[in-house]
């Protein structure tokens, strides 16, 4: 672009540096999505098979039933947060 003059080369360079440095930004935020939604994913299967097996434990063994109702209990609220948690808005830079 011959038609630029020097003093305007400096502008170009630093916008083309934004660009770079917002695509990097963006697929970095996307990672980051992705890695989150596979933890949550993860954190809720891992959460909703421990409560199977404490619920199952409970139905097989009279005496243990008692014992496990505020495990259970504190697995179904932590896997309830853990929905809000991934449900709630996210920031996400622009």
């Amino acid at each position: 672009m011959s038609w630029i003059k020097c003093s305007n080369k400096y502008w170009i360079k630093e916008c083309r540096q934004k660009k770079i440095t917002r695509a990097i930004i963006n697929a970095q935020e996307k990672e980051r999505n992705h890695i989150e939604q596979e933890l949550h994913d993860n954190i809720n299967q891992i959460l909703a098979g421990s409560k199977l097996y404490l619920s199952v434990a409970g139905k097989r063994n009279p005496e243990l039933k008692e014992s496990l109702v505020s495990p259970i209990q504190l697995i179904g609220d932590a896997n309830k947060g853990n929905v809000e948690i991934e449900s709630s808005p996210k920031n996400e830079l622009k």
